[in-house]
């Protein structure tokens, strides 16, 4: 796990001057993120998830038992013409069912299935040791600085 962060750091900067584009905080997040999520979804495959978005989808709803495709795709910052296609996948494959919102007839709510809730938590331990590694060159109070100002730059 380790040497494949290193690797792609090291093979992402040969020889490239990206100083300019290094100043810029959102571009440094992007490429960071880019390091995690690559890293992530190939782990994720063993789950039978297609990637970081399948799992934040199935830990929302496991959080949120009920939520409706409206309020994931608030949550997940997307439009839910996106989501729904997701949404339909995880259904397919035994993740997630839906079932008719009491009061909005034209709303579904979603929850887990056995199969889902057994998927979600052991990605959801794959996904922290993929973090832990991603971010450990960082001491915790570094780690957590940047978690905190990570999420105040996004909510505001």
């Amino acid at each position: 796990m380790t040497a494949n962060f290193e690797a792609h750091r090291k093979s992402n900067t040969d020889s490239v001057d990206s100083s300019s584009l290094e100043q810029l905080i959102g571009y440094n997040a992007k490429r960071a993120s880019s390091v995690a999520m690559q890293s992530l979804a190939i782990k994720l495959q063993e789950f039978g998830l297609q990637g970081p978005i399948d799992y934040s989808v199935i830990t929302l709803i496991a959080r949120n038992a009920g939520i409706t495709l409206i309020q994931l795709s608030n949550a997940l910052s997307m439009f839910p013409a996106n989501l729904s296609g997701i949404v339909k996948s995880l259904e397919d494959r035994g993740f997630i069912t839906r079932s008719q919102h009491p009061v909005d007839r034209r709303s579904y709510q979603l929850y887990l299935t056995q199969i889902g809730l057994s998927v979600q938590a052991d990605a959801e331990k794959e996904a922290k040791s993929n973090d832990a590694d991603f971010a450990r060159i960082l001491s915790d109070l570094e780690r957590r600085t940047l978690n905190d100002l990570l999420l105040k730059l996004y909510a505001e």
